[in-house]
């Protein structure tokens, strides 16, 4: 009996840091305290030239106006073939071609 109740007041003390949990989702701040340097310059940057945005995920989509020999389980036009991924290469080239002017100060 008293194992037990010690340990359930043990795990309810436990428990009580539960109270100031909060999830962070804002993958800069899991990996970057806000007074960091990387913060800092991440700030300064964005205050001269505006907001850094990077794409981390493309989201394909099809309709049913697509005109696709291949036809998925839900009955739309197929995502995956072999032309679709033919024109992500393609794109994907035209992107790592892309070049910007370097400034020297």
């Amino acid at each position: 009996m008293h194992v037990t109740l010690a340990g359930v007041v043990l795990i309810g003390f436990c428990l009580l840091g539960l109270t100031r949990f909060q999830l962070e989702t804002n993958p800069e701040h899991l990996w970057v305290g806000p007074s960091s340097r990387a913060a800092q310059d991440k700030a300064n940057y964005e205050a001269s030239f505006g907001p850094f945005y990077r794409v981390s995920q493309l989201i394909l989509s099809t309709t049913l106006q697509s005109q696709s020999k291949y036809i998925s389980t839900s009955g739309l036009p197929a995502i995956v073939t072999d032309d679709n991924i033919l024109l992500l290469f393609q794109m994907q080239a035209k992107v790592d071609a892309l070049r910007g002017e370097q400034l020297v100060s």
